[in-house]
């Protein structure tokens, strides 16, 4: 009997070692590696928008285009030199005044980075067409007789600083050379206080700047390494293109026509020369010119050491300038700053 259950445990025991490995042990982890978890892929901010400034068509980091500029007349004797703030300009004109002297206009998109600008003078009527065509708000000290009657009815947004000290000041430094060459006004002056002065900062009816800025419309046209731009026997301008910085360094009165905020040449990217009818008008000076600016005139573009024929247009005093190719195409400007030099019709550039 014992032998029988003996037997019985053994045949048991022998049939549980022959069972699966399941039922003795636990089973070995695979040795195939285990996937790790994929993680969604980092979210990415979506990229700024490019903002461009509508008279250089440059990028900005705010968006300008529904600021109306500030176009500031500037004072050009050789006794007011050097000027302040042409340096940060967007856009110069340059005109004649009388005696055959110039003042220019300078246009700034973004007042609060212009730094110091003067010496500041009075303005002219056709001056007003430049300002009001820009829909720019026009900076000035005084101006003549018609240009006065023509502030009385016109609708051009001015500050004028005979009358208004809360963005103007007088140098003392310049008071030397006379007394009228010393009125200074300030970026940040204007930016903080023009408020209070003027209350329609932003353009109205829909208004647009028609400059068009890619590929400039010079490339593909004649040479012009050097421009002379002979105003009078007192002003002439020269612009010499330097191919290292692509720029039109300007020189005025035999030497370098520098900023005196940095000390620097000024130089331009575009260069136009305007042709238009010139008069004289003698009811507060003999001397006082009148400029007809509305219509169309001839004129030449220059960018990168290459200059083509335009022709300029414009409808109305209040309008913009239109300018295209004697193919009736638009004028392409490069993008960068621009200076403007309106000149008698009987007066041509020499272009080299």
């Amino acid at each position: 009997m014992k032998k029988i259950l003996m037997l019985t445990v053994l045949i048991g025991a022998l049939l549980a070692a022959c069972g699966p490995p399941a039922a003795r042990e636990s089973a070995p982890a695979s040795s195939k590696p285990t996937a790790a978890p994929v993680s969604p892929p980092p979210a990415t901010a979506p990229p700024p928008i490019a903002y461009l400034n509508p008279l250089t068509g440059l990028q900005t980091e705010k968006d300008l285009s529904g600021n109306r500029p500030y176009a500031v007349m500037l004072n050009n004797i050789i006794e007011a030199q050097p000027q302040c703030g042409i340096g940060s300009a967007d856009l110069i004109f340059e005109v004649l005044a009388e005696g055959g002297i110039t003042r220019m206009l300078a246009v700034y998109q973004d007042i609060g980075k212009a730094g110091k600008i003067g010496s500041v003078r009075s303005t002219r009527s056709y001056f007003l067409d430049l300002a009001e065509g820009l829909d720019a708000i026009l900076i000035h000290a005084g101006a003549s007789v018609y240009a006065y009657d023509a502030l009385e009815v016109r609708p051009v947004i001015h500050v004028d600083g005979i009358y208004n000290s809360t963005i103007f000041y007088r140098d003392e430094g310049r008071m030397s050379f006379g007394y009228e060459h010393s009125l200074f006004t300030d970026g940040k002056l204007i930016a903080e206080n023009i408020s209070k002065s003027v209350e329609q900062l932003q353009h109205k009816n829909g208004y647009i700047c028609n400059m068009k800025f890619g590929k400039p419309s010079s490339e593909g046209g004649l040479p012009a390494s050097s421009l002379k731009v002979e105003f009078s026997g007192y002003k002439t301008g020269i612009f010499d293109y330097s191919g290292g910085d692509g720029l039109y360094h300007i020189s005025q009165y035999g030497e370098p026509y520098k900023d005196g905020n940095t000390g620097k040449q000024a130089a331009v990217k575009n260069l136009l020369v305007l042709y238009a009818e010139h008069s004289s008008v003698s009811r507060d000076d003999p001397m006082h010119l009148d400029i007809d600016l509305v219509g169309s005139g001839e004129g030449i573009y220059a960018c990168n050491g290459k200059y083509v024929e335009i022709i300029w247009t414009k409808k109305s005093c209040d309008s913009q300038f239109a300018y295209r190719l004697k193919d009736g195409s638009d004028l392409i400007f490069s993008p960068g700053t621009t200076y403007i030099n309106i000149l008698p019709i009987e007066r041509k550039a020499q272009i080299s």
